[in-house]
């Protein structure tokens, strides 16, 4: 069976294929990097081409399978946030299609993220440049054979929950029939296994060598407490997304591994290493742990010039034992006969070249005066985005940043931001039953400005971007600022006199001010938080020393 490989990357489908005893007489990719990493790991050189503007007549003849992995960008959450232009992802997508359409292999199959599939769908039924409407005939529901499916990848040999979209015309019901005779890999058990000496384990290919030979496994610096909060905020209290364990849990396969992440990044996965001195320490994968958990073989060498290309190699691929159990369907292997990657009879090539050795990324030595700080103060993060958050806006030419609270509410499609202020501190403190817990907030700022040696804006701001790391930081007034929260809501549940009746009365009158007005499910069940945020976030940014002296708010009030 010959097949050719589009949009090749580093060789995740042709490697996959390559052990199930396909021959990949063509593979097709534009970045030198993942060329050079192909060309070392399987022996050919990759066409160096820009696959939207491949001719189709440069094509082998006698092709049985086409493969392929269009770039996901557009179409990634975790890249873009869910904002990548679909259109221009759609034109590689039309690409791909338009090969298997002119090729006419027997088997065709692509992999892409989960969203791909509702962009595939609605193109088929929908005009445009970058519509699939030509294509619709090599699809089940217009008279063709092919599927659009998707699939969790640690059903499969993968020690990963990666969900993706497969579009292609094999025998999924066969593919899906293999689950129960693989492994399952953990996160823990799989970098155990690589971790142990003198002989380390790749568990994926039951392989082992000693630990001395395996090249990319070099630990990067722990993060630090200020690393370890941002991870930890953007993980556990994400505005948006759903919440992520920090750290990583490592009794079950490992999330996604993605293609860009840093050393603060929602999307990096963090795991805790042995304490020292009592004290936890936590930590990101190295490249070797991101490749086994992506299922490329311990002794494949990743080439990339820098440490991000080689993580960006790595979680751009298709992980190869997908392709070796996707080649097995095609074959029509039966369950009973199917060879497991893990029984020790795949054959690796030797690959002769060893790439240059690159230091990990290190922490953070410096920022720009401008760096953004955003936080949602603890006690006072109510889920679905809805949060009193302390911000900067701090710009480039900014000589004065403001550092204030914002409330955040309303449908997580189009979030109403209302950053509270001396009008409503005083409109709330009018109320007869809410004057003592006004001035009572009032007072605790004042005693906070003065336990932080009264911190100005710029002060604060220099704490932030390092200039002066001595000085009092924003996560300082954050936490003391969830504390005053916690105190405030136990004192209004304290009050006879404030039902929750009467605070969501008072929360109606405020934010309705605003377009978007706090639901009654919400407020019934935080009320009395929300109201206590209300107040200390209105004292706050009167009164407190890091905010500027105006209302900035009299407009939006009005």
């Amino acid at each position: 069976m010959k097949a050719i490989d589009l949009y090749c990357g580093i060789g995740g489908w042709s490697l996959g294929l390559e052990h199930a005893g396909v021959k990949v007489v063509g593979a097709y990719e534009l970045w030198q990097p993942a060329i050079t990493t192909y060309q070392n790991n399987l022996g050919t050189a990759p066409h160096r081409v820009d696959i939207r503007k491949l001719s189709n007549s440069d094509l082998p003849e006698g092709i049985d399978l086409v493969v392929g992995s269009p770039p996901c960008t557009q179409f990634s959450y975790s890249n873009r946030g869910g904002s990548g232009d679909v259109s221009d992802g759609l034109v590689d997508i039309r690409k791909f299609l338009e090969i298997v359409d002119f090729v006419k292999p027997k088997f065709w199959i692509m992999e892409n993220v989960p969203r791909v599939a509702r962009a595939v769908r609605e193109s088929m039924e929908l005009g445009g440049n970058d519509c699939l409407i030509p294509f619709r005939h090599l699809f089940s529901d217009f008279g063709g054979s092919g599927r659009i499916e998707t699939l969790t990848l640690s059903d499969f040999g993968v020690p990963q929950k990666r969900k993706r979209c497969f579009i292609g015309n094999i025998n999924f019901e066969l593919l899906r029939s293999y689950r129960s005779e693989l492994p399952r890999f953990t996160l823990g058990e799989t970098l155990d296994a690589l971790h142990s000496t003198p002989e380390c384990m790749d568990l994926v290919y039951g392989l082992s060598r000693l630990s001395n030979n395996v090249t990319d496994n070099e630990i990067e610096p722990y993060l630090n407490p200020e690393e370890c909060r941002l991870n930890r905020d953007s993980k556990s209290f994400h505005p948006v997304y759903n919440m992520m364990r920090f750290p990583e849990e490592l009794d079950a396969p490992v999330r996604t591994i993605t293609a860009t992440c840093t050393r603060v990044s929602r999307e990096s996965v963090v795991i805790e290493a042995p304490e020292l001195a009592g004290k936890s320490r936590f930590r990101r994968l190295t490249v070797r742990e991101r490749g086994i958990l992506q299922g490329f073989p311990i002794d494949f060498q990743f080439f990339g010039s820098s440490y991000s290309h080689r993580l960006k190699m790595i979680g751009n691929a298709l992980p190869p034992p997908m392709a070796y159990y996707i080649a097995q369907a095609i074959k029509g292997i039966k369950p009973d006969d199917l060879r497991k990657l893990n029984d020790g009879s795949i054959k690796l090539r030797k690959v002769c070249n060893v790439p240059k050795k690159l230091s990990p990324d290190q922490q953070g030595k410096s920022y720009p005066t401008y760096r953004r700080f955003r936080a949602a103060v603890p006690n006072l993060r109510f889920g679905s985005g809805v949060r009193y958050e302390l911000a900067n806006e701090c710009t480039r030419s900014s000589l004065d940043p403001m550092w204030a609270i914002k409330f955040f509410f309303g449908p997580s499609k189009s979030y109403t931001t209302v950053e509270l202020c001396q009008n409503m501190f005083d409109r709330l403190k009018r109320q007869s039953t809410l004057v003592q817990l006004c001035l009572t907030a009032k007072t605790e700022i004042e005693n906070m400005n003065v336990e932080i040696d009264q911190k100005t804006g710029d002060e604060l701001q220099a704490n932030w971007n390092k200039s002066i790391p001595s000085l009092a930081g924003p996560f300082e007034i954050v936490d003391r600022l969830g504390e005053l929260a916690s105190s405030l809501t136990k004192a209004i549940r304290a009050n006879r006199s404030i039902d929750i009746n009467e605070a969501s009365r008072i929360l109606h009158a405020e934010f309705s001010r605003w377009d978007n007005q706090l639901s009654t499910q919400r407020l019934e069940k935080s009320g009395y938080e929300i109201l206590a945020g209300a107040i200390l976030a209105s004292a706050f940014n009167a009164y407190s020393c890091v905010c500027a002296s105006e209302d900035r708010n009299d407009e939006l009030a009005a």
